[in-house]
């Protein structure tokens, strides 16, 4: 994208922090499993959930949540501007005539692009 940190999109994931190491899960089901089998064990273990911030395939993280609802939360509220832009930007779109073709375009494009970041950010919650 840029040299810049900037992220294509987001990602909330479980994570498991036990014996001072933190693992996160983009498969919640192996996630889990996971947590299954540290509640057999009899060492302490922690739950709670990451924001990630994802760019050229390098996950970020941003910030831990205590729960998956506090972290789509957060993640929304970032999204929310891009989603408020691209909802003006399809709407411009339908109102566009053959006259103004080349600024459909244009925001046709960055439309599309916006969506992208934002439906491809994390886990079926979508704003």
């Amino acid at each position: 994208m840029r040299d810049t940190l900037s992220f294509e999109y987001y990602e909330v994931r479980p994570c498991l922090e036990r014996d001072h190491q933190v693992r996160s899960f983009r498969d919640e089901d192996v996630f889990q499993v996971e947590v299954a089998r540290a509640q057999t064990d009899a060492r302490a273990f922690r739950v709670f959930w990451s924001l990630y911030g994802v760019d050229r395939n390098t996950a970020t993280a941003i910030g831990d949540f205590v729960s998956k609802d506090a972290a789509h939360e957060a993640m929304n509220s970032i999204l929310a501007i891009p989603a408020a832009a691209r909802n003006a930007l399809q709407d411009q779109q339908s109102g566009t005539d053959v006259k103004d073709e080349h600024l459909a375009h244009k925001a046709r494009a960055a439309a599309d692009w916006l969506d992208d970041m934002i439906n491809q950010s994390s886990n079926l919650q979508r704003i």
